[in-house]
């Protein structure tokens, strides 16, 4: 009796302690699960991570290599424009210093060819006092007052023909310009013909020069006809130079 109740009760002790020694390996098992899932879960987050910083990091070095390749486009972009910019203002500077340079050469030839008819002018000028001189010389008296004749009378004739709207400026006197008096029929000729053209009276004012070649000078207000030897040897030398041209 007391050894199978031994029996038994060793048994029962067994078998308790198998049940818990069971429980607690399932327990530990249970635990160990839980703490790799953990694991597992704690890996996956960071991989997750991992990743994400990867992906990241590859487009943040993608960025860098564009904002790159943009800044290095846009300086040879600037540099082609301040290139450009540059041959322009050149171009610009070339022309305006041909312009200024043309300008300069023009101007000089001008006035090359201002002095050389200022010249041109002067000699004449002086060949005409010279030579009126030189008429006035040799012809001597009595030629001197045919001269005077011919030219007073080839003026009067060039007053008569001329058109009324010639001698339409305003002047009430007419001023003659000769070496000597005129005679009275010429000075009354004179008067008369340009009465009638301007249509008004009209008076006389000679004014005698002796260094006056000869012929006459009309001045009817504005307006000068000259009928004196000089420039009777101005106009001779101005066909010549025509003739000759």
């Amino acid at each position: 009796m007391t050894m199978t109740f031994i029996a038994g009760f060793l048994l029962v002790q067994i078998l308790v302690f198998a049940v818990v020694i069971i429980f607690l390996r399932r327990l530990m098992v249970k635990d160990t699960l839980s703490a790799v899932n953990r694991l597992k879960l704690v890996d996956d987050e960071n991989a997750e991570r991992l990743s994400e910083m990867k992906t990241k990091i590859e487009e943040a070095e993608e960025e860098y290599r564009r904002k790159i390749k943009q800044t290095a486009e846009d300086v040879r972009q600037q540099r082609e424009e301040a290139k450009k910019e540059l041959e322009e203002e050149r171009g610009k500077m070339l022309a305006k210093a041909r312009e200024e340079s043309d300008r300069i050469v023009s101007g000089a030839k001008k006035l090359e060819a201002k002095a050389t008819q200022r010249m041109a002018m002067e000699v004449e000028a002086r060949a005409a006092v010279v030579g009126a001189e030189l008429v006035r010389i040799f012809v001597g008296t009595r030629m001197e007052k045919g001269l005077d004749e011919q030219l007073i009378g080839e003026l009067i004739e060039e007053i008569r023909a001329m058109d009324a709207g010639r001698v339409s400026v305003d002047f009430d006197e007419i001023g003659i310009v000769s070496r000597s008096p005129l005679s009275s029929a010429h000075k009354t000729e004179i008067k008369n013909i340009l009465e009638k053209k301007t249509g008004r009276k009209l008076s006389l004012k000679e004014d005698l020069k002796k260094d006056f070649a000869g012929g006459i000078i009309l001045k009817l207000g504005s307006l000068i006809l000259d009928g004196s030897v000089e420039n009777r040897i101005k106009e001779a030398a101005g066909m010549l130079k025509k003739g000759n041209s």
